[in-house]
């Protein structure tokens, strides 16, 4: 399928999923977020933080398409990425970068961070499909 244990997959609550880069250059975010979770079985819909959430939704975060340095090996490459992170039902944010466990983190630091480097961002409610 594609990923495993990184941001979206934690956002989603799944084990494995598409590896969205590719896929978010084919358009805008904010289109291609609902399509890609319809596909996987979730419904979505864009709110804002302060939305009230309905039966069953969880809320996500995703800031991307954003040109970062990636170090490996000694050698440096310039690539496209994306973040998600997940709200739990208590209102913390929690993230999960690739292969690292869950952590806690600062939502409206990010947001703040973002609007800072003009990086895209959205927040969707999410619900798994009965």
């Amino acid at each position: 399928m594609g990923v495993k244990n990184n941001c979206f997959t934690h956002a989603l609550g799944v084990e494995e999923a598409p590896d969205f880069v590719r896929l978010l250059h084919n358009g805008d975010a904010r289109f291609i977020i609902p399509k890609v979770l319809g596909d996987l079985g979730f419904d979505c819909r864009e709110v804002t933080i302060d939305d009230s959430l309905r039966d069953g939704e969880w809320r996500i975060f995703f800031a991307g398409l954003y040109r970062t340095i990636y170090r490996f090996f000694g050698f440096e490459c310039e690539k496209d990425d994306y973040h998600f992170a997940r709200q739990g039902e208590d209102g913390k944010w929690t993230q999960r970068d690739i292969d690292c466990p869950v952590v806690d983190c600062d939502i409206i630091g990010i947001v703040e961070s973002c609007n800072d480097e003009e990086i895209p961002y959205y927040f969707f409610a999410v619900k798994r499909r009965d």
